[in-house]
């Protein structure tokens, strides 16, 4: 060990590395049952069913100063985009008034929320707790160092579980400059959406570079504070399908669902699916005009939706490539910005594609969406599965990951996988737990008489005998031989799939999708 550490030391400071003195130090020895890195959404989530429903002991390691991922980090303005009763951790409600699903809890709340959930793992005395550390290898190390004392480093013992739950860390715009992605001349104002409450001045433009929803939640800012349309200039390289928020509620899946159940087995394509689903109320679009190609399970009200149909300056001309005083260069074309123009930058990924890996492997957990859009559910679930007594093949057949879709194409793989997942984890055993998890939006309970009128819709569809013969679980079967029989008619075989453990070909995410001619139409209004 003496040996391997002077080496390290070595390399070290032949790079100049400023951890050098770090890699000299002798590092503190601690023994936990796991070792967590990430104190955000999922690696919380995870955290508190292990406390909830085992007697293990935690080391929960995280670069920040407190509990809440890219929380901490984002725009004062933004709110959860889905309901409040799903997220957070399973053991305390973030929603103010149970079984309002509308309610949308602020950054501040959530910080708060974590803070006290916080203050609740350290009173169980099973949770070690290092704030403003960091791992150079959270997949594989059990070493861990200081960001404010390089000579202070941490050593984990071998016995303990490695759970990587910064694999899917989310990105936003004020942690990712925009200069990595295009070319910004001198003079140039530009911030991200962080930046829009400590403006010091009135423009005559504001432009909105990004597509996805933390642009829209700059344009409703905009919009709200009383900037007029005509001056909002929204640069849109690809239309999205929108998650209608009324649509995700319990009472909405059950108002919504045989028409949504009913349109996959009727359409002929991905699109003509979505066209169906819109007119349910399932899902919507910016421009009805024009087709979208991307999903990013984006969720939106039908108030705010009409609100940024108001934007009529949309540019569709790809991505951007060069910002300079009074002009936009774009892939295909460019865009002339009158007067003095305020541009926010949206453009960051949030949540990166990431290849989807074993989610237990060994003495490692990688903590990975298993359903799709749902990452701090499934965080919770992964936790539940990892108490089980079953080998890691066993567990891994329960938790296929989902990738964050990028298309229509993925979501409707993602869906079907994670249905997949559902019906292996109601003939595992795991149904008592999912029907009392708060954080499984499926667990919420609709209004009697809303629930009553599913019921009687869906048995007098062609669903009602599959239901009848086989419950909810021949629903869900049925429902995914029609996902996949879309989706094999649009498949290309060019296409490259990502692998995903356990899943067959027809099963893999589509990472490129068919790009509608009108999607790319010029700036309207400007």
């Amino acid at each position: 060990f003496v040996q391997s550490h002077l080496q390290q030391a070595s390399a070290h400071l032949k790079r100049g590395d400023p951890l050098s003195i770090a890699a000299m130090t002798a590092p503190v020895q601690l023994d936990a049952d796991y070792i967590v890195y990430g104190a955000g959404a999922m690696g919380m989530a995870f955290v508190d069913v292990m406390l909830s429903e085992s007697s293990a002991t935690i080391i929960l390691v995280d670069k920040q100063g407190q509990p809440g991922g890219h929380w901490i980090n984002a725009y004062s303005f933004v709110r959860l985009h889905q309901p409040s009763s799903f997220y957070g951790v399973n053991s305390k409600a973030l929603e103010r008034n149970r079984g309002d699903y509308l309610s949308l809890a602020s950054r501040s709340d959530i910080l708060a929320y974590y803070e006290d959930i916080m203050r609740g793992f350290l009173k169980s005395n099973r949770v070690q707790y290092f704030p403003m550390c960091t791992c150079d290898d959270p997949a594989g190390s059990r070493v861990f160092h200081s960001l404010v004392d390089n000579q202070v480093v941490y050593r984990v013992a071998d016995r303990a579980k490695i759970i990587n739950a910064t694999y899917l860390t989310a990105v936003v715009p004020s942690q990712s400059c925009a200069r990595e992605r295009y070319e910004v001349a001198d003079r140039i104002e530009i911030v991200p959406p962080n930046g829009l409450p400590h403006m010091q001045r009135c423009y005559d433009s504001y432009v909105i570079v990004g597509a996805g929803k933390t642009a829209m939640d700059a344009i409703l800012w905009l919009l709200d504070h009383s900037v007029q349309p005509s001056r909002i200039f929204w640069i849109m390289p690809r239309d999205s399908w929108l998650l209608m928020r009324e649509g995700i509620t319990p009472n909405g899946m059950v108002n919504l669902g045989p028409e949504g159940l009913m349109a996959a087995q009727t359409a002929g394509s991905v699109e003509e699916l979505f066209l169906e689903w819109e007119k349910s109320g399932i899902v919507g679009r910016i421009d009805q005009s024009v087709i979208p190609t991307m999903n990013h399970c984006a969720t939106v009200d039908a108030g705010e939706l009409e609100k940024l149909r108001r934007v009529t300056s949309v540019v569709r001309m790809g991505h951007v490539l060069r910002v300079e005083p009074g002009q936009v260069t774009l892939q295909e074309g460019s865009l002339s910005v009158p007067g003095a123009a305020l541009y926010v930058d949206c453009s960051s990924n949030g949540l990166r594609p990431r290849p989807p890996v074993k989610v237990f492997d060994g003495s490692k957990i990688t903590l990975q969406s298993v359903f799709l859009c749902q990452q701090v559910f499934s965080a919770a679930l992964i936790a539940h599965i990892e108490i089980r007594r079953i080998d890691d093949d066993a567990k891994n057949a329960l938790c296929t990951p989902v990738p964050h879709p990028e298309t229509s194409q993925d979501f409707l793989r993602g869906q079907m996988v994670g249905l997949q997942n559902m019906l292996s984890w109601e003939r595992a055993g795991v149904g008592p737990w999912l029907r009392k998890a708060r954080l499984n939006q499926q667990a919420h309970t609709p209004d009697f008489k809303v629930g009553m009128r599913f019921v009687w819709r869906v048995l007098r569809s062609d669903y009602g005998g599959a239901l009848l013969r086989r419950g909810q679980t021949g629903v869900q079967e049925k429902y995914c031989k029609f996902l996949e029989r879309l989706l094999d008619q649009q498949s290309s075989p060019e296409a490259p799939h990502p692998e995903v453990p356990g899943v067959s070909a027809s099963c893999r995410p589509v990472e490129t999708a068919r790009r509608s001619p009108i999607a790319w139409r010029s700036v309207r209004g400007g």
